[in-house]
């Protein structure tokens, strides 16, 4: 089930309140201007505002496909598009910072990123933007990176895989919170196909549109 806009607390934490302040605003629109990919070769760069609105239509539609395959499953769209859209939003001020540099920030000053925590801790809406985000950055590199970038591609990939774990604890979950008493094996083993479908599918898209 999907539902628009509802919990005004969480849009809150990244729109005080339905509105973008100027500073904020201003930090926003540069990330047209900060360019992704810091220390990887691409045929056809990418600035952090164009990954991040891949990111929210992969997200989007993940979870129009998640929740059209699981009914059960409830989620905030509204919620999904705007993490989507500003979950690199501190890039406006660092600059792009690759994944394990954001990974060994956080483990040596206890630096929360866009990290498992963060992920759980935004419910499904969280899983599917940390989802998708792994989605957009294999499909873009895939299409776009050079030669030399295949230790890149499996680090991606194995993310990939990190990610789908997650996303299928946390819809689990919100499945059985919704429904208790079902079948709770029946219902893992389909949310667990559903998901290597739909991801498996988007990122097959991702990378083959012309």
């Amino acid at each position: 089930m999907v539902y628009m806009g509802s919990q005004k607390s969480r849009t809150q934490n990244i729109m005080d309140g339905g509105e973008m302040n100027k500073s904020k605003l201003e930090k926003a629109l540069t990330l047209s201007h900060v360019p992704r990919w810091a220390i990887v070769e691409v045929a056809k760069p990418q600035t952090v505002a164009e990954h991040s609105y891949r990111t929210a239509v992969f997200a989007v539609e993940l979870a129009e496909r998640i929740c059209k395959a699981n009914a059960l499953i409830v989620l905030d769209m509204a919620w999904v598009m705007i993490r989507s859209l500003f979950h690199d939003a501190e890039e406006a001020e660092s600059g792009d910072i690759p994944t394990p540099f954001k990974q060994a920030l956080s483990q040596k000053y206890n630096v929360e990123w866009d990290n498992d925590r963060n992920a759980k801790g935004d419910g499904i809406e969280g899983a599917i933007v940390h989802m998708a985000d792994k989605i957009e950055a294999v499909t873009y590199l895939t299409r776009y990176g050079q030669r030399n970038n295949g230790r890149v591609v499996t680090f991606l990939k194995d993310e990939i895989l990190h990610a789908k774990r997650l996303l299928f604890e946390v819809a689990t979950k919100n499945y059985m919170s919704n429904m208790p008493g079902l079948n709770e094996e029946a219902i893992k083993a389909k949310i667990s196909g559903d998901i290597n479908r739909i991801v498996d599918d988007l990122i097959d898209i991702g990378t083959t549109y012309e």
